[in-house]
């Protein structure tokens, strides 16, 4: 009986080592670690996965985001994305696009500001790149006051700051402004 009594303890006990053993290999600290590093530890009151928001006014479509990720804070009035692209719709439906790696949208206002290697292209007709931009939804202007470099219009521009006018299809590049203009034969026309 005292036989049949320890092997069962000892069974019993290996049983509890193997338990504790696979526990610590597939849960334990460096488990444990990778999460909170891969997770976001944030204040947010929300956080969503590969964004589609569309603002309309009266049917028609102004502006799209799409990012792939955001953060929604909502003391702030303020929602961030990370890998953003907002498309501006012209009078004529044409897109204006601006790409970016990061951004916010102020939610009462509708402004949208942006960071990092920005690029604004509005189909063949033009593109420039900057380090950050600015939307101002009520104004529907696109400005900057960093170093911007353009092409389009048969033309290469480099500066420093742009304001677009999104409704009148304006542009005005605001200083240090240098212009490389291509001859007539290779510029192509709408």
């Amino acid at each position: 009986m005292k036989k049949t009594r320890l092997v069962l303890i000892s069974v019993i006990i290996l049983v509890i080592f193997t338990v504790i053993g696979i526990f610590i290999t597939n849960y334990g600290d460096k488990d444990s670690r990778e999460d909170i590093f891969d997770s976001d530890i944030s204040d947010a009151d929300m956080t969503i996965k590969n964004i589609h928001y569309t603002k309309t006014n009266r049917g028609i479509k102004e502006w799209e985001l799409k990012a792939s990720s955001g953060q929604y804070f909502r003391d702030e009035d303020q929602a961030t994305f990370k890998d953003l692209m907002v498309t501006v719709f012209l009078k004529d439906g044409k897109p204006l696009t601006l790409v970016g790696d990061e951004g916010r949208v102020a939610t009462d206002s509708r402004d949208v500001e942006m960071e990092g290697n920005i690029v604004a292209s509005s189909g063949d007709r033009y593109e420039f790149h900057t380090e950050s931009l600015k939307y101002s939804s009520k104004e529907r202007r696109v400005f900057t006051p960093d170093k911007i470099a353009f092409t389009g219009f048969g033309m290469e521009i480099k500066g420093v700051g742009i304001s677009i006018d999104i409704d009148r299809e304006r542009f005005f590049i605001l200083d240090n402004v240098s212009t490389i203009l291509r001859p007539a034969e290779q510029v192509e026309l709408d």
